[in-house]
């Protein structure tokens, strides 16, 4: 009895032995996510094969073509391949090992003692080989568990590689409320201007993450300080120089922070600020030279941004020919007019 009692001491002496402890994973604060309250949040994963909501065999077949030409894709597809070969193999290591070696030859060779005869020799061998490694002290249960862990991780890193840039564009129009009997109206709003603010935000696989803000459709004009005077000229040119006109354009801005991590909502204040000042106070000769004065002038005063992209069309406006009525317009009454038509921009960087 004591031989027994002694085996099994020893037994749980040797299993209690196992290669550390189990794995637990760390506590991790779970995400805050704003307004996840809302109607329009959702909660499921978006679908990833969002293409297919399409229905267009043409593109289905662009898309899978281009999966599979994919080399990063293909790689990482080797590399599961890989993980879950090794993880098949590590949960053999629970099981008996059993190698069988069988062999057989036949051949001719001399006969024993002078002469030229010969005879018919064969040769065969048989062998058998079997173990197994009782896992007491864990090593093949931890082994299966990190194979299994590497071919997640693998799967995981597959789907990723499908990533590359990750694009998320917002742009946002103001709204107040409509003022009704002298007070504003709790769920009815009017749109105050047609400006737009946007801000898209890039990231690139092993990359900084890139913040560009701006402004579209901002109609501004003014009708005093502004020229047409000193550009080029040919043959062909019937446009006359003007240095009293009006100066109407819709601005359309987008500038590049150089770090992800600002006062988006202050600096954006102060570009817009900036832009506007410049567009009022400055002496323009024409369009070309208040753009590249707005710019210039925006770089100065936030060095947060690297870079700034304008567009200003012009938008005319001309004076009307009231004389076939009989009557005057002295620079009261204005027409815009579409033709002749102007699509200026410019892109203004720091010097590295």
């Amino acid at each position: 009895m004591n031989n027994y009692s002694a085996i099994f001491l020893a037994t749980f002496l040797l299993a209690s032995c196992a290669v550390g402890p189990n794995y637990k994973a760390p506590p991790v604060a779970p995400a805050v996510v704003q307004n996840a309250q809302s109607a329009q949040f959702v909660t499921q994963s978006p679908e990833a094969l969002w293409w297919q909501e399409f229905g267009d065999a043409e593109l289905d077949d662009l898309v899978r073509r281009s999966l599979a030409a994919n080399l990063d894709l293909r790689s990482a597809y080797d590399r599961v391949r890989a993980a879950r070969a090794v993880f098949v193999e590590r949960k053999f290591d629970y099981a008996p090992h059993v190698q069988l070696d069988a062999s057989y030859s036949h051949f001719d060779q001399q006969q024993p003692g002078f002469g030229n005869g010969r005879i018919n020799a064969q040769s065969d061998s048989l062998g058998f080989d079997a173990s197994w490694e009782i896992d007491l002290f864990g090593r093949v249960r931890r082994s299966v568990e990190a194979a299994r862990a590497d071919l997640g991780a693998e799967q995981a890193n597959y789907q990723d590689a499908q990533v590359t840039v990750a694009r998320a564009s917002i742009s946002e129009k103001n709204w107040d409320h409509l003022n009704t009997n002298a007070s504003p109206h709790p769920t009815t709003f009017v749109q105050s201007s047609g400006e737009c603010q946007t801000t898209e935000v890039v990231a690139k696989r092993n990359e900084q993450m890139e913040v560009r803000s701006g402004l579209d459709n901002l109609v501004i004009l003014k009708t005093a300080g502004s020229e047409f005077v000193g550009y080029i000229k040919d043959s062909l040119t019937t446009l006359p120089e003007s240095t009293d006109r009006l100066f109407g354009t819709a601005v359309k801005a987008q500038w590049t922070y150089s770090s992800p991590s600002l006062p988006f909502a202050a600096l954006r204040g102060k570009i817009r600020e900036t832009l506007l000042a410049v567009f009022a106070a400055h002496q323009s000769k024409s369009v070309q030279h208040t753009l590249y004065a707005m710019g210039e002038k925006a770089l100065a005063d936030v060095p947060e941004i690297s870079g700034i992209e304008l567009t200003m069309p012009n938008k005319h406006c001309l004076l009307a020919d009231l004389s076939r009525f009989g009557q005057d317009n002295p620079n009261e009454i204005f027409v815009p007019i579409d033709e002749p038509h102007g699509y200026i921009e410019a892109r203004i960087y720091r010097r590295k």
